[in-house]
């Protein structure tokens, strides 16, 4: 399997980490994994997560996640005002 990003898919996780799509689930819902979600798709209620591969290795060794901070959303600054 050949990665270029760091960031991989719930699938692309799952396989890395050798595991069961529920223990990823598990893992995502009980914070144990960080991940984020990304935009909504139309007609679905959730995007689809995506996975770094440094947080899924410190997940893997069993060590605590780092604590999550929350991003900014920045929007640019308009020229007409």
């Amino acid at each position: 399997m050949a990665i270029d990003s760091p960031w991989m898919t719930f699938a692309e996780a799952c396989e890395y980490a050798r595991v069961a799509q529920q223990s990823m689930y598990r893992a995502l819902r009980t914070h144990e994994l960080k991940a984020t979600q990304g935009a909504v798709r139309p007609g679905t209620v959730r995007g689809r997560w995506r996975i770094h591969r440094d947080d899924l290795d410190t997940w893997i060794r069993g060590e605590e996640p780092q604590e999550v901070t929350p991003l900014r959303r920045v929007f640019p600054k308009r020229a007409d005002l």
